[in-house]
């Protein structure tokens, strides 16, 4: 986006989740550029650009489990262990749709994949997770765990970055932008090259239907 709009981008400073939101909002930068959401406590903070593609998420279990398939029910119960990285989705979704559940909070440094560990050692019984990380992780340790939530994903979050609060032409700006590289493909090029199999992001569905000539 900065190249298209002739800007200089600077990376700054390399912040956790918790302390990324009070950095823009006392000015030490522009824009949080990473994969945001879109959480509701997100939008309060800053203005969000996108969303220029989706994450779908899955609810991923030891492959030899399937106490889950039929009956996700069962996740709501004080012997299940539910692994996730503090502050991400996965505890906020064990605390919210499955309160009987255990949540295992991993540190906030915690490499993202630490969650499907703790599953496939049993030290956990499921995490949910974007379905991009669970095939990558798969891909590393074949036959370890499976996806029980695909069609369709347990939930999808368009994936958006943060401007401060009250910076509206920036936010225009980058939207504007933003909509075209998803339109002329730029976006889709960019997924493939980090896509780790099917369906491991979704695409922003053209804003537009055609008409069959005659």
């Amino acid at each position: 986006m900065t190249k298209r709009l002739s800007l200089k981008l600077e990376w700054t400073e390399e912040v956790p989740y918790v302390t990324a939101f009070e950095g823009l909002k006392n000015g030490r930068y522009d824009a949080v550029c990473t994969a945001l959401w879109g959480w509701p406590e997100q939008a309060r903070v800053g203005l969000l650009v996108g969303p220029m593609y989706y994450y779908p998420l899955g609810i991923w279990v030891r492959a030899d489990d399937h106490r889950f398939d039929t009956n996700r029910a069962a996740i709501n119960n004080p012997d299940i262990k539910i692994s996730g990285v503090d502050g991400t989705f996965p505890l906020d979704a064990a605390k919210t749709d499955f309160p009987k559940a255990q949540a295992l909070a991993l540190p906030q440094t915690s490499d993202y994949t630490q969650p499907l560990m703790e599953v496939m050692t049993q030290k956990a019984d499921i995490t949910f997770m974007d379905n991009n990380i669970g095939l990558r992780f798969l891909a590393a340790n074949p036959g370890s765990v499976r996806n029980i939530a695909t069609m369709p994903p347990y939930r999808i979050y368009g994936q958006f970055i943060m401007v401060a609060m009250g910076e509206h032409n920036l936010h225009s700006m980058l939207q504007s932008t933003s909509n075209i590289m998803v339109l002329d493909g730029t976006v889709d090029r960019v997924l493939k090259q980090h896509e780790a199999g099917v369906n491991g992001y979704y695409r922003v569905a053209p804003p537009y239907t055609l008409q069959a000539g005659e």
